[in-house]
């Protein structure tokens, strides 16, 4: 996705969290966009997202400088909903970096006017129930936090991998199971 992920400057929409202190720079210094996708191949982001299980989900955090101070040392971190595990393969403006989404990273020095865009993976595991669920991504500098978040529309049923093993219909439950497993290992 390295050239699929410009920063996007956000707006200072309504759902993001201000908390201002005096030793860091202005308010409105960090703002902070989220935006989720499932397939890697398009350019387009956006605020929702379909997945199945074994689905894969791609997500962008973009974070902008909208001060005129040089910002340092922010951290940006994502909450995902527990049917999603992060897959890390976490970028920074198209560069592979290590670290984890979850617990944060930082993303280091933002001049001002200018925004960074983090990208990492996530993939559904098992969904029991059909459900709408939601991630957020924060930034933080110092006292300062901005969050914003996207929907993830969780699709319960088959798989999004699937395969098929031909049996013979008499062939059923756990023996019949465990007959197809040993002839395909074969």
């Amino acid at each position: 996705y390295k050239n699929q992920c410009q920063p996007v400057i956000p707006d200072n929409r309504q759902g993001q969290n201000q908390t201002p202190n005096q030793n860091v720079p202005p308010v409105n210094a960090i703002a902070i966009a989220f935006f989720v996708k499932q397939d890697p191949s398009s350019t387009q982001w956006a605020k929702t997202v379909q997945v199945g299980a074994d689905g894969t989900a791609y997500f962008m955090i973009s974070v902008a400088n909208t001060s005129n101070q040089q910002i340092e040392n922010t951290k940006v971190s994502a909450n995902i909903p527990a049917e999603i595990t992060s897959l890390g393969n976490v970028q920074l403006n198209g560069i592979a970096i290590s670290g984890d989404i979850v617990t944060g990273i930082d993303i280091g020095s933002l001049p001002p006017g200018n925004a960074k865009a983090v990208i990492f993976e996530g993939k559904a595991e098992s969904i029991g129930v059909s459900a709408e669920k939601q991630a957020t991504a924060r930034a933080e500098n110092g006292a300062i936090s901005q969050t914003d978040f996207v929907t993830i529309n969780l699709v319960a049923g088959q798989s999004q991998l699937t395969a098929s093993v031909s049996a013979p219909d008499s062939t059923s439950g756990f023996m019949g199971f465990l007959k197809r497993w040993y002839l395909w290992i074969l």
